[in-house]
């Protein structure tokens, strides 16, 4: 496909200090690539209200055979901060400290021009402290800090420049009685978001908490149930986009007035862990206040109006594998998912995964590792306006590995879709102009030190 090609690279460098009881250490990353974007349209619609209009009613135009396809040229550079002093003080058992700053960078080019520039700055911080157990209670508390520069200038610029700071405050415990293992976590969020042109801010807040468990009721089985509140709060785009976001094929426009989600999440789950034939089984439900998602409103030979908007939801699924050892070295599986998610007020939600079923074959003998497995993708046709239903498809892939004896050394070998299946993604909005990838191979050689 015209425009599938990329290329990428990326290098790491790192060094520590390493102690009794502390070490500290810090690592670059530097990445490039380059690749193309299949399947580009321009497009001469703009919004009125909740309706698009397009000059003349034109169509736009595609990037055909004789022109150049846009290119994406991404430079990202990543500094990493970790840390950890053991047995600081009374009560103390150990105190963490990870952090990282990023500078990224792509530009959209277009005949060698760069169209488009995307520029994004963050750094992040991360405390936590481990306490000592407190009447059976083991866990951390802790603080997060955060603060995202994000910026957008060019034809295709769909978010004003905009500036996003983070605080978090968290508590994570875990207590053991019997066979039983119990879970719970609190954390309270701030958040404000400005829009640069606009001199717009926006401030959020938001508190969750969770509480779990685990039941060991006998050798190689267990049972789990949690239940969370959990609150999430809107994001720059979410809030103040308006402009054509052409890498959804779409106008996204943001709804500075959007407040937090809140979700109650139920989830179980079932699993064997010992034996010839083992399993697991989980199911949740999840109910959504708020949920905040693209809704399309409007769309003129392909190219949408989305309007991001709130409203409650549910989401409810259930997943599951079994594998039977056939001797030492094989194992035969079975394993799918399912999730179906739609608003309370009736109707499905956009872009939804498809139901899967696959059968995997494992095996291993010395060094070598090897699996093949067939995924079937089911047909997705529960669909919202101006959506499509998406055809299903299967998938044969294989990989095999190998681990050098007495070497750090592992080489991988990886073979998906032998079979040249056309596969679509319901969950891209631009899944007709970029299906998933044809027959591919890859080839990887891993040192571990």
């Amino acid at each position: 496909m015209t425009g599938s090609d990329s290329k990428s690279s990326t290098g790491t460098v790192g060094l520590s200090w390493v102690g009794t009881d502390a070490y500290l250490g810090a690592a670059y990353t530097k990445q490039a690539a380059q690749y193309g974007l299949p399947g580009h349209v321009h497009s001469d619609c703009h919004p009125h209200g909740d309706h698009l209009h397009c000059g003349g009613h034109g169509h736009g135009h595609a990037h055909d055979e004789h022109e150049e396809v846009p290119v994406v040229d991404l430079h990202s550079y990543r500094w990493d901060l970790r840390g950890e002093w053991r047995n600081l003080a009374p009560g103390v058992e150990a105190v963490r400290l990870k952090g990282s700053h990023t500078r990224y960078a792509h530009d959209e080019l277009e005949d060698d021009v760069a169209a488009t520039q995307f520029r994004n700055r963050a750094h992040d911080l991360r405390l936590e402290v481990q306490h000592a157990p407190i009447a059976g209670w083991r866990g951390v508390v802790g603080l997060s800090n955060g603060q995202r520069s994000f910026s957008a200038d060019g034809e295709e610029a769909y978010v004003q420049p905009t500036r996003t700071h983070k605080l978090g405050l968290f508590l994570l415990e875990e207590y053991q009685i019997g066979a039983w293992s119990w879970q719970a976590a609190l954390r309270h969020d701030r958040q404000t978001v400005r829009a640069q042109d606009d001199a717009v801010e926006r401030s959020h807040q938001g508190l969750s908490a969770s509480l779990g468990t685990v039941w060991r009721f006998a050798t190689g089985w267990q049972a789990s149930a949690s239940f969370s509140r959990a609150q999430r709060m809107p994001t720059a785009e979410e809030l103040f986009a308006n402009g054509p976001h052409l890498a959804t094929n779409s106008w996204e426009v943001g709804n500075a007035q959007l407040g937090r989600e809140t979700s109650q999440a139920w989830d179980f789950g079932l699993r064997k862990t010992h034996g010839d034939t083992t399993w697991s089984a989980n199911a949740f439900h999840h109910r959504v206040q708020g949920y905040i998602y693209g809704r399309t409103v409007d769309a003129h030979d392909g190219f949408q109006l989305q309007h991001y908007t709130q409203a409650d939801a549910r989401f409810t699924g259930v997943e599951g594998q079994v594998r039977q050892r056939i001797n030492r070295f094989v194992g035969v599986g079975v394993f799918g998912d399912l999730v179906r998610a739609r608003l309370a007020e009736g109707g499905p939600l956009p872009r939804i995964p498809a139901a899967r079923l696959g059968v995997r074959v494992d095996a291993s003998w010395r060094g070598w590792e090897g699996l093949a497995e067939w995924v079937q993708v089911a047909r997705q046709d529960r669909t919202t306006a101006y959506e499509t239903a998406t055809g299903g498809y299967g998938m044969l892939n294989l990989m095999a590995s190998y681990r050098f004896n007495g070497s750090p050394l592992e080489l991988t070998l990886k073979a998906e879709n032998l079979t040249d299946r056309l596969g679509y993604a319901h969950t891209s909005a631009i899944k007709q102009a970029a299906p998933l990838k044809g027959r591919n191979l890859s080839v990887g050689l891993r040192m571990a030190f």
